[in-house]
């Protein structure tokens, strides 16, 4: 939950590591009510992405299962 300050810091730390710059990268931040994610590369995170805690960080080809930036409500009006 920490990774919006330091996400930038361990992607360049993967790749001196050996993990390609194309590796893909979704980022979901959450809230109250809903999610939004995007789904980038650890090449583009690396120079900073400005990002509002509470974030997860998810590394790797998994994350390349969702391509597209999408919003999902977390809390439907039948939950209330």
């Amino acid at each position: 939950m920490m990774a919006a300050r330091t996400l930038p810091r361990i992607a360049r730390k993967l790749i001196a590591h050996g993990r390609s710059p194309d590796t893909p990268v979704a980022v979901t931040h959450l809230n109250s009510t809903e999610a939004t994610a995007i789904t980038t590369t650890l090449g583009a995170v690396t120079g900073g992405i400005e990002l509002v805690p509470p974030v997860v960080v998810v590394v790797g080809e998994v994350a390349a299962l969702g391509q597209r930036r999408t919003t999902a409500s977390l809390l439907s009006a039948e939950a209330l």
